[in-house]
């Protein structure tokens, strides 16, 4: 459904959402021919038909998982990647909004004020992998890092996983600068407006 490998490959902040495959063992994520030359590192990953990382066993020959580079978001007992919590891995619902036009080139999924894919990358994390081209180690959420619109990351205190760095807004708040109450005296109330995303 969504990726068909047979070459080595490192896929790292990347959205993989709601690809459907039918027929027998139909996939609708990734299907590895060689699941020891693929990495996988700060991706979400949901909605897809079937399991996330199918292994495929014929030639050539199943050889292992695919490295794990980290804070990975996956379906909530789909165990096919062999994702850890000791990496950062989380199971669960990403609570993505749907696919739409959000800037950039291509049509992105941006998560909500309360996904848990928000703000889970700290700056200049190593994996612990290698890319499958270069050879040279992956690092997330590094100096000038983008996501897939353009946009800096980190927008909070951390990068977020996927493909999608959500904009955040540093809060204001609008009000009355002072108040003058009197003991005794019951005081008009005031109202204090915030904004800001999240």
């Amino acid at each position: 459904g969504a990726i068909f490998q047979a070459a080595p490959m490192s896929i790292r902040h990347s959205t993989i959402t709601g690809n459907t495959a039918t027929g027998t063992g139909a996939v609708g994520g990734l299907v590895l021919f060689d699941r020891a030359s693929t990495s996988l590192s700060a991706n979400v990953f949901a909605g897809n038909t079937g399991v996330t990382c199918f292994r495929r066993t014929t030639s050539p020959v199943d050889n292992g998982n695919p490295a794990d580079g980290g804070y990975n978001q996956y379906p909530s007992g789909d165990t096919s990647c062999s994702f850890s919590a000791a990496k950062h891995d989380q199971a669960g619902d990403p609570s993505l909004a749907p696919l739409a036009a959000n800037g950039g080139l291509t049509q992105t999924r941006l998560p909500s004020p309360t996904s848990p894919v928000l703000d889970k990358i700290p700056a200049a994390t190593a994996t612990g992998v290698n890319d499958a081209i270069s050879g040279s180690a992956i690092t997330l959420c590094g100096a000038g890092a983008l996501d897939q619109r353009g946009t800096a990351r980190p927008q909070g205190a951390k990068c977020d996983l996927g493909s999608v760095e959500k904009v955040q807004v540093a809060p204001t708040v609008d009000g009355p600068s002072t108040a003058d109450y009197a003991v005794g005296n019951a005081g008009t109330p005031l109202t204090y407006t915030s904004t800001g995303s999240p």
